[in-house]
């Protein structure tokens, strides 16, 4: 039985495209993956035809639902032959499609004297300009194809918002008079120079060739293969904080939003967090943590406004879903003295915790290398004697890790307990990003002490 593959109109509209770049997409979910695949099967029985996908890293290719997966379900109806360890595909013309990652600036030198004819980025915004603008020097070829780019992207502020803002209205989405139309642009002196025509271009700089550019965008509303057969995604980037989601999910037509940046109130908002007298504390299905922000520095001439030592109480409850901070608060401590507080802290919560039957632990972000395994291990757990007490690595910047603490709120599942604490915590979260984000990182570590750990542990108890 033969198999038809029909793009959808916005891939196809990016297919179609004749500008020598293409950049495609600003918002998840719009198939622009996909698309940047089929792209070069157009010239599949070209000899001596070679395209090259670049990925920011080689295990970005290898993903679940990433380039070469999808490739293994498309080429080979082209005859295309794999080489899974080298990750390229050869098809019976000659023709060569291979996958790339640049994880740094120095992987550009493997690709000298390389001749790319078809040069693509998928997720252009992970990559950087001086990458970009090196391999745009490598799109060249004698196989009687003309080179040219294609791209995918998602929103973000950056040196692609920038190259794109012609495209972009002033509220941060595209600009839907001018999506799909050409302008030309030069590199010249690490600056991009743009004009409505290649002749007013060739007219000031007669020495450089310019090159033609059009952006596309795409949203998850243009895949309607993708709603049909995962209905509930769009639901999944509804859940997002509020910069994900206007970055990720934006508007049905216009995409995402490229402007929208961590700024106060964009994190966490201070009307998100509805504040409460007194909680329920005979409600079934409570668990709490108190994780502890162990950063102290003694003020100095250098350093007259340290970071402060942090903690924050939360409590989850697994039938309600919902988020009970109990105490959040920040004190300018010497180092000789965050130990006894936290020794204090957890003790008393023990107790407290342990006459309502409420399972409780104490959590601390462990400080990379093994000076933070000896602290732990030495001085932190033998003083918790008795405690589920143990320090916990992070991973990613400190505003990515409270994104889903941020969601939360959003949706109204989380509630703070009122003291005289509430409202610098309160204005603490809205303020972020701030230079001081000791309780924000206590807050987001204690989430994912009770709530992320337990979806992972339902998830594993799901799956049987």
């Amino acid at each position: 039985m033969k198999t038809v593959i029909q793009p959808q109109p916005k891939q196809e509209l990016f297919l179609k495209s004749n500008a020598d770049i293409t950049i495609f997409g600003g918002s998840a979910g719009g198939g622009k993956t996909y698309a940047l695949l089929l792209e070069p099967l157009y010239h599949r029985d070209v000899s001596g035809f070679e395209a090259v996908i670049f990925r920011r890293t080689l295990a970005d290719i290898t993903r679940p639902g990433g380039l070469w997966t999808e490739a293994s379900k498309i080429y080979p109806l082209f005859n295309g032959e794999p080489n899974a360890s080298r990750y390229f595909w050869t098809f019976p013309k000659g023709s060569k499609i291979s996958f790339g990652g640049l994880q740094y600036e120095a992987d550009l030198y493997s690709w000298r004297g390389a001749q790319i004819c078809f040069l693509a980025f998928d997720q252009l915004e992970t990559f950087t300009y001086q990458q970009f603008i090196y391999l745009m020097s490598r799109n060249r070829s004698v196989c009687g194809v003309k080179p040219y780019i294609r791209a995918s992207c998602n929103p973000e502020p950056g040196w692609l918002a920038d190259f794109l803002s012609w495209w972009i209205a002033d509220d941060g989405y595209a600009d839907l008079n001018r999506i799909n139309r050409i302008r030309w642009f030069i590199a010249k002196d690490e600056q991009i120079i743009w004009r409505d025509t290649k002749t007013e271009l060739l007219a000031e700089y007669p020495d450089i060739m310019p090159r033609s550019c059009t952006f596309i965008p795409s949203t998850i509303y243009d895949n309607r293969i993708l709603l049909e057969k995962d209905p509930g995604y769009i639901a999944n980037l509804q859940g997002l904080s509020k910069v994900d989601r206007e970055r990720l999910l934006g508007d049905p037509q216009r995409g995402g939003n490229w402007k929208i940046v961590n700024t106060a109130g964009n994190v966490f908002n201070r009307d998100w967090f509805k504040i409460v007298d007194d909680w329920d504390k005979t409600t079934p299905g409570w668990t709490a943590v108190m994780r502890f922000d162990l950063a102290a520095t003694a003020p100095s001439l250098k350093n007259k406004d340290p970071d402060d030592t942090a903690w924050c109480v939360m409590l989850y409850n697994q039938s309600t879903k919902k988020i009970l901070i109990l105490e959040a608060k920040a004190m300018k401590l010497e180092p000789a003295e965050v130990y006894r507080k936290l020794q204090e802290l957890a003790f008393f919560y023990r107790d407290y915790f342990g006459s309502l039957s409420i399972p409780f632990k104490v959590r601390w972000e462990e400080e990379p290398g093994s000076a933070g395994k000896r602290e732990s291990h030495y001085t932190l757990v033998p003083m918790l004697a008795g405690m589920d007490a143990r320090g916990v690595r992070s991973s990613g910047d400190k505003i990515t890790r409270a994104r889903p603490l941020a969601s939360y709120a959003e949706h109204g599942l989380v509630e703070v307990l009122k003291g005289d604490w509430t409202e610098a915590y309160i204005t603490h979260m809205h303020n972020q990003p701030s230079e001081h984000d000791d309780m924000m990182d206590a807050s987001s570590g204690a989430f994912d002490d009770l709530v992320t750990v337990f979806q992972k542990r339902e998830a594993r108890s799901w799956q049987g």
